[in-house]
C-alpha cells in the first residue's frame, strides 16, 4: 500500500517555493458517514487522499476561525504504525452555536478539513475512513471586558498514513458548502 522511497526534498525548481505557516480561517466539519468511499484512495506519492467527495445531498458545514491562531501538528506514532495529525482551532464568533457544533463533534464520527495556506493548495483533512477523530474543547469566556471569549477545539486523527494528510483543491472544490 504504501510507498517507502524516499523523493527529492528541498531540489530544483521546488525549492524556491514559499512556505506558509498556519491553516485558512475557516474549518469545514462533516459526518464521517457522509463520505463516499467508492473511489477514496490514498495518493503515495503526495501524502493525500485522492477521490475524496460527499454522498450526494450532503454538504460541508463551515465554522469561522480566529486569525492567525490555528495549526495541524503531526507526529510519528512508531515505525509502521502512522502518523498522528492533531488540528487547534479557534473559534471566537457565535460561541453558543459553536456549542451544538462540539456536541455534536463529542459524540460522533466526524471530520474536518482546513484550507492549506496559499492560493489553490487544497485542505488538510482531520479523518481516517476506518478510525474515528477525537475531539477536545477548551472554552472560555473570559474574565474581563478585553479577555479572549473563545472555544479551542483540538481535533486528533490518528493513526494516518502520512503526516500532514490532505486532499486536493480540485477535490475540494467540488464540494458543497
Amino acid at each position: 500500500m504504501a510507498n517507502c522511497d524516499f523523493l527529492p526534498v528541498g531540489m530544483g525548481a521546488t525549492a524556491c517555493a514559499e512556505n506558509y505557516a498556519g491553516t485558512g480561517t475557516t474549518a469545514y466539519l462533516f459526518k464521517g458517514a457522509d463520505v463516499d468511499t467508492s473511489g477514496l484512495t490514498v495518493d503515495d506519492t503526495t501524502n493525500s487522499y485522492k477521490g475524496f467527495a460527499l454522498k450526494s445531498g450532503k454538504k460541508l458545514n463551515p465554522v469561522k476561525l480566529k486569525n492567525q491562531a490555528n495549526k495541524v501538528a503531526s507526529s510519528s506514532l512508531g515505525k509502521n504504525k502512522g502518523f498522528s495529525n492533531v488540528g487547534t482551532i479557534v473559534v471566537e464568533r457565535d460561541l453558543d452555536i459553536a456549542a451544538v457544533c462540539a456536541r455534536t463533534m463529542n459524540n460522533t464520527n466526524f471530520g474536518v478539513l482546513l484550507q492549506r495556506p496559499g492560493v489553490n493548495e487544497g485542505c488538510y483533512i482531520l479523518w481516517n475512513p476506518s478510525v474515528a477523530p477525537t475531539f477536545e474543547l477548551a472554552d472560555d469566556t473570559g474574565d474581563t471586558f478585553d479577555s479572549d471569549n473563545q472555544a479551542t477545539w483540538t481535533v486528533t486523527s490518528s493513526p494516518m498514513p502520512y503526516p500532514r494528510m490532505r486532499i486536493s483543491q480540485e477535490d475540494f472544490a467540488a464540494l458543497e458548502i
